[in-house]
Order: C-alpha cells, then structure tokens, then sequence
C-alpha cells in the first residue's frame, strides 16, 4: 500500500548513517512489522484500510523512528565501510597492474610491427624494394635502396628492417647487417665491404622492429648485390638488382 511505502521511505530516510542497501533493508523490515500488524487487525473486523491506518499510527513518528534506528549505525562504522570498499578498490587495481602493463605492451609491439611491414622509401628518397626473407620466425626485409657516391666512388644505400613474422611476437636484434651473420658479393662472388650509414631517415628501435640502412662499395658494372646470412645452422640469401641508370635521376645522389 501507498500508505506504507509512504512511513517505510520517511523512516528509512532519516538512517543517515546506513548505506543504500542498509537502507532498503530497514524499509523492507518496517513493512513486513505494519503487514502482520494489520493483518492482527483486520481479524479484529477492521477493513484492510482502516487497519493499515491503524497500523501506522500505533507506530508512531518515522523521523523519530529513523533517528532511533540510525543509533545503530555509527558514523565511524560508515566511514570504515567506505574505507575498507576504497582498499579493496586499490588492492583490485594493483593486482590487475601487471595485466594492463602487459595489454599496454602487446599493443604497442603490434602496432610496431605493423608499421615495420608498411615500411616504404620516402617520395623524394630511393628506390622501393620488398625482398623478404624468413628464419626462425623473424623476418629480414630490404625495403628500398639509393644509388650515393661514398669517398668519392660509386655505392649502394640499402634500408633494412628485422621484425617478427607474428605481430604480436618482438624482434630479434641478431638478424641485422653485420659482419659476424651477413657477407655481401657481387654477381661474381667478389666479396664486398659494407658500413653502417645514417640514422636521420630511418625510424628508431622498438621492441617490435630494429631498421637501419648500410652502404656497400660497388662499381657501376655491378648488376647485381647478394647478401647470405649464415648463423647457428640457419641460413637465407637475397639477390638486389642494381640499375645504375637510375643513378642519374636520384635527386638525393651525393658528391
């Protein structure tokens, strides 16, 4: 009935101490307690009306009876609570920390290792190229070439990529251009030298991808570059075409 929720809610609602759900419990409570008094009533002859009435009288005043209720609900006991549901919020976070750490770092190595593969020569920069090779889930990708003049005498620019072949998996740092796992010929098996070129247009190290661009020596009747990986039984080899001819139109051809 109207007339109970009407006490229950006026009651309840002096509790300032309970909490919401302490609250919907002290309304529930008084309800039940005005039912089975009118219920008594009405075995007395009493309409369900005028026993809900009486009923609510003989209870008295719901502020007086909220305030009397909300001596069982300290104040500090309120302040606890909140304390204690805050530590457990904290405790949740801290536990879960390593978690989100970890999400952060898989979606950083994904989006990395996407940029690696989309990997191409600027506009006004080299020749593109996509030469790919695989070994043990890592892959070795020259992704453009430029024609330069190194100590006055003809090379060849190549930029390099290393990342993993799953997207979610990091990069190895041992399958690079180096002396120690790369050797480098010309079509006539003459072993070429090569060096670690400039870092101003090749992007950073992640843990996803390590790019770098090397420059090899060659002479302008080289047609072609061979580079063999050899490390721990593992091995791979990528033949380059070399066009001179573009040479001439390379704006970025230095002197």
């Amino acid at each position: 009935m109207r007339i109970y929720d009407e006490f229950c809610f006026a009651a309840a609602g002096a509790v300032r101490n309970a909490s919401a759900q302490e609250r919907n419990a002290i309304r529930q409570e008084l309800r039940e307690h005005l039912e089975d008094h009118a219920a008594a009533l009405m075995e007395d002859g009493l309409s369900a009306e005028e026993a809900a009435r009486a009923a609510v009288d003989a209870m008295g005043d719901p502020a007086e009876i909220g305030k009397a209720i909300n001596q069982a609900y300290p104040l500090r006991w309120r302040i606890l609570s909140h304390f204690s549901l805050l530590c457990a919020i904290v405790l949740v976070c801290l536990l879960y920390l390593p978690m989100w750490t970890a999400i952060g770092i898989l979606y950083t190595t994904i989006d990395d290792n996407l940029y690696a593969r989309q990997m191409e020569p600027f506009t006004s920069y080299g020749i593109p190229l996509d030469l790919k090779a695989t070994v043990k889930g890592q892959v070795f990708r020259v992704w453009g070439m430029e024609y330069r003049i190194q100590n006055g005498a003809p090379a060849v620019e190549l930029c390099c990529v290393t990342y993993n072949r799953l997207p979610w998996g990091s990069r190895s740092s041992q399958i690079n251009l180096n002396n120690q796992t790369f050797s480098v010929y010309d079509e006539n098996g003459t072993v070429l030298p090569f060096l670690y070129g400039s870092t101003d247009r090749v992007p950073s190290v992640s843990s996803a991808y390590v790019a770098s661009d090397y420059i090899i020596p060659a002479e302008e009747t080289t047609q072609k570059l061979i580079l063999d990986y050899q490390r721990m039984g593992e091995s791979f080899t990528l033949t380059i075409p070399i066009d001179w001819s573009a040479a001439q139109t390379d704006p970025l051809k230095r002197s």
